[in-house]
């Protein structure tokens, strides 16, 4: 499995929490004061956020005008309406794994790149590249489906149809 850190302990005093329905998908996310922390796969329910942070003590709170404006904007980038995102992200992981995410956040809409190209651009491997891409939080807000190549198939975000949405999502 791709835990966040597997040695830090995650512990958020709340966290809301709050669904966003679209066509046939549900998508589930999370967000603290920090802002958005976690979007899980398509019609998956909250507990899959365990599955990311394995040691997440939190009290889950139905959200409330605090994730409006998040699902109003995952919205509008199913809508195909809204390419950048304005929201405040609260990125849990390691050093390096934030790294990799800010990265992903540059590559355009639109746009792919090859996880060899992509995993160049670091000192660290292309295995714990790819590692640091299967463990983000926040699929859709940090992009990693514009990275071509990389080997879903026992990651928690498993979803090639899912990722074959949203990159038809960006052609259009």
């Amino acid at each position: 499995m791709y835990n966040i850190d597997r040695n830090e302990k995650t512990f958020m005093e709340q966290l809301l929490w709050d669904k966003i329905e679209y066509n046939n998908i549900q998508l589930i996310i999370t967000a603290n004061d920090s802002g958005i922390n976690f979007v899980n796969n398509p019609n998956c329910g909250i507990s899959e956020i365990y599955d990311f942070f394995s040691n997440l003590a939190a009290e889950f709170k139905y959200g409330n005008e605090k994730t409006e404006e998040y699902k109003i904007q995952i919205r509008e980038y199913l809508d195909g309406n809204r390419k950048y995102f304005d929201l405040p992200m609260n990125f849990i992981g390691n050093e390096f794994q934030k790294k990799v995410w800010s990265e992903i956040t540059t590559i355009k809409y639109g746009d792919t790149i090859d996880l060899n190209d992509f995993a160049n651009q670091f000192a660290e491997s292309k295995s714990q590249v790819e590692e640091a891409i299967l463990s983000n939080p926040l699929i859709i807000l940090i992009p990693s489906h514009r990275i071509t190549g990389v080997d879903y198939k026992n990651s928690l975000r498993n979803s090639s149809a899912f990722i074959k949405y949203l990159l038809n999502i960006e052609k259009e």
